[in-house]
């Protein structure tokens, strides 16, 4: 027997391994447990509500609903599929780590190009849309919903730049408010339709049968459009806490729930409301439908719910796009302008700039028309899913995973793949569009790549990697990295670790009069740089405010008569990071003091004491010091 033929299947069991592994070097360090990462999740992918039911119905009327419940179906397959991307890649990537592996780099690259141009067309639809819900409030704003919509592009772009901590906290608050907002909707539609009504909803499903088989696998390709935002789903791996498996499949089944509850009803539900009030169709139709069965105070819920959650849809897609960015960089197709930041605190300014300006483009193009930029989405969104699928697909044949779920995967990748290049013909305009787009990007890939234009670094992903990578700074030879002092724990033996974010003597005293007490023969002194948004910079070294606190925190602990051990950390999260370090160390005790942070600060970035609490195992104990 030929020795190389399992090698497929070793190569990818070893991919597994390897997610695992690195899974369990960021244990405690990532910040989304399972409803946050599903508020992520939602916030891009339900928010199509909002959008769905107003382009659909002009572009198919009555039969909206039809397409978007078959469409449903698929959905469930192609989302079992990204939750698997999720566990293969913890690092990121999603779909282009994907792509990358089982078919290889240059058609990762590919479906990264195919992903932006999507992404792109995400951005100015959320905020159009937004701006279309403003204007029902206030129908004079209608006639300014570029304007508005342009500023919405500048204020996303902006945030972009500087990050948004807590982002996923605000979007939870925001997800349950607009569930909220469904939920009343539903109930007032409901209990004025009538028995006919009901019926109408059913008998539109048996008119597809009557369609020619392009135009229905047009309207099928416009339907996807109410699931566009499924890629969130696999590129937020990097920031799900662990267990990830677990966490992965809890995220998966609430968005599947919360979407199956809301999209396809609510879309049945709308339409059916616009033709028998004959609202017509409308960028705002879900407003115009609260006021005809609701009265005011109700549209002005969905308005108010859906405006918020569509701006920070918008701030997902950019972090979509960054997730991309970092994917195609690490395969070396990335050009150094995209990764160009002017502080280390700050996101990428070349990678936002391009796709702020690629979002202006397309909102002054199409004028503001969420139909036009819904009719450039299916060349891109569904290119990018039909490769992802496609590539897990190959995955599984590697492994010798060939029962029902590869079988499963066949069907979804078919009810990708024949929408996809139906839409070739049948939507010149999104050909048109997603081909130069998507060619641009390639051009300037490829160019990067033979070495003509210089090739840059985008940020990390993982608090691991920028750890590793910072430890070879300049600026980090006096402090040490969780994995240095692990290695150094047989020649510094301590059961104590006294975590700083500030100069401290006091808490240095406390915590070296324990050390001696307990025979140990030094101190680790921690300080964490806590990073905004979800992505780790390159060239981020510790920051000077920790330099001096660790500098200060040698000394007083030497003056105690205890040797210290500077240990500096980066993280989204202080007390998961801290956690981590003094389990991987060994400790038994933590020195931590009080904040004064007001409450705000503390909803959004969530407590230091209560997280690192949280994730300590029970043997150790915190110690709290004025």
């Amino acid at each position: 027997m030929d020795p190389g033929a399992d090698a497929p299947s070793q190569r990818a069991a070893r991919e597994i391994d390897l997610a695992e592994e690195a899974g369990a070097q960021r244990r405690g360090v990532a910040s989304l447990g399972p409803v946050l990462a599903w508020a992520f999740a939602f916030a891009d992918l339900g928010t199509s509500i909002y959008y769905v039911p107003g382009i659909l119905y002009r572009q198919v009327g009555t039969l909206a609903p039809a397409f978007v419940m078959i469409t449903t179906v698929a959905f469930v397959l192609v989302a079992a599929e990204h939750l698997e991307v999720a566990h293969r890649f913890p690092s990121g990537g999603g779909g282009v780590a994907a792509a990358g592996s089982a078919l290889g780099p240059r058609v990762a690259v590919l479906s990264g190009a195919l992903m932006v141009s999507a992404y792109l067309i995400a951005i100015a639809l959320t905020v159009v849309t937004a701006a279309h819900y403003l204007g029902a409030l206030y129908p004079p704003w209608r006639f300014a919903v570029r304007l508005v919509a342009v500023a919405g592009v500048l204020v996303v772009g902006f945030t972009s730049w500087t990050g948004v901590r807590g982002v996923a906290k605000l979007t939870l608050v925001a997800a349950l408010a607009g569930l909220a907002a469904h939920m009343a909707l539903l109930a007032a539609v409901a209990a004025r339709f009538r028995p006919a009504d009901w019926a109408d909803l059913f008998t539109n499903v048996a008119k597809l049968g009557q369609l020619r088989w392009t135009e229905a696998a047009s309207g099928f390709a416009a339907a996807w459009l109410a699931y566009s935002g499924l890629e969130s789903l696999s590129q937020i791996a990097p920031a799900l806490r662990e267990p990830r498996r677990r966490v992965i499949r809890v995220t998966t089944l609430l968005l599947v729930a919360s979407v199956l509850i809301t999209v396809p009803v609510l879309t049945a539900v709308a339409v059916e409301a616009a033709t028998v009030h004959h609202l017509g169709s409308q960028g705002a139709l879900l407003a115009a439908v609260a006021y005809d069965y609701g009265g005011s105070h109700l549209r002005l819920a969905v308005v108010l719910t859906g405006v918020v959650l569509l701006l920070l849809a918008a701030k997902v897609a950019f972090l979509g796009c960054y997730n991309v960015f970092q994917a195609i960089g690490e395969l070396g197709y990335l050009p150094a302008v995209l990764a160009r930041s002017h502080s280390r605190e700050e996101a990428p300014r070349g990678a936002a700039m391009v796709v702020t300006v690629g979002a202006l483009i397309l909102v002054l193009v199409t004028g503001g028309d969420p139909l036009m930029l819904a009719q450039l989405f299916a060349f891109g969104l569904l290119g990018s899913y039909t490769i992802t699928s496609v590539s897990v697909a190959v995955l599984r044949w590697r492994e010798k995973r060939r029962g029902l779920l590869f079988a499963l995967g066949i069907i979804a990748s078919l009810a990708l793949a024949v929408p996809w290049v139906t839409s070739w013909v049948t939507k010149w305009k999104s050909t048109a569009y997603g081909a130069a787009a998507t060619g641009l990007l390639l051009g300037v890939a490829l160019v990067t790549r033979r070495g003509w234009i210089r090739s840059g670094r985008f940020w990390f992903l993982t608090a691991a990697a920028a750890e590793q990578f910072a430890s070879e700074l300049s600026t980090a030879v006096e402090v040490l990295t969780l994995g240095e002092a692990v290695a150094l724990k047989q020649s510094y033996p301590s059961t104590t670790l006294l975590a700083l974010r500030g100069a401290n003597p006091s808490l240095c005293r406390e915590a070296a009069r324990r050390a001696r007490g307990m025979g140990d023969t030094a101190v680790y002194a921690i300080c964490v740089d806590e990073i905004p948004g979800l992505i780790f910079p390159p060239r981020r070294g510790p920051s000077p405010e920790a330099l001096r606190v660790l500098q200060n925190a040698v000394q007083e602990l030497r003056a105690a008569g205890m040797d210290a051990v500077p240990l500096w950390r980066l993280a989204h999260d202080a007390g998961a990071s801290i956690a981590e370090a003094a389990e991987e160390l060994g400790t038994s005790c933590v020195f931590i003091g009080t904040t004064q942070r007001s409450s705000v600060w503390h909803f959004l970035q969530g407590s230091v004491l209560k997280r690192l609490i949280a994730a300590l195992p029970d043997s150790v104990h915190v110690v709290i010091c004025q």
